[in-house]
């Protein structure tokens, strides 16, 4: 089956915002790297996976969550237009998840880039530097060590 799918995030949210039911997703010992979100899409990026929350209410009540461990990414790309940013994620044998940022000002486009290199570098089996982690500790969103 292959699928691909669109998710849409306006700004970084705050750790400390975030609904419960969205970080009872993140498990012990994992690092939050950032969350996004909209009224609709969440997208959490910790050290071992992403998690895709769309709730979409336009259908009736229905909340669809998809785990992505980074060792599933095959390939992945970003794209930089003049206000957006887009970041392709290829999966093993399923198909392409679409992250698109949405009304970014240049210094949200470098906090993309930093998250987006982290994830590459998970994905290729790369150590993080510490200057990667200083990269994402130094965003707006503080990395934690888990709930």
């Amino acid at each position: 089956m292959f699928m691909k799918k669109v998710y849409k995030f306006a700004r970084k949210k705050d750790l400390n915002l975030l609904p419960q039911y969205v970080i009872d997703y993140v498990y012990e010992g994992e690092t939050f790297w950032a969350v996004y979100a909209t009224h609709r899409d969440h997208g959490v990026f910790t050290d071992k996976k992403l998690i895709l929350f769309d709730n979409n209410m336009s259908m009736g009540q229905r909340r669809e969550i998809i785990t992505i461990p980074y060792e599933s990414i095959t390939a992945l790309s970003i794209i930089y237009y003049t206000n957006n940013v887009e970041i392709k994620l290829y999966l093993e044998n399923t198909g392409e998840i679409i992250l698109k940022f949405l009304r970014t000002i240049p210094s949200e486009k470098t906090e993309i880039r930093y998250l987006y290199s982290a994830i590459s570098k998970v994905v290729n089996k790369q150590k993080l530097t510490k200057s990667d982690l200083e990269n994402l500790i130094n965003s707006e969103v503080k990395p934690n060590g888990g709930k």
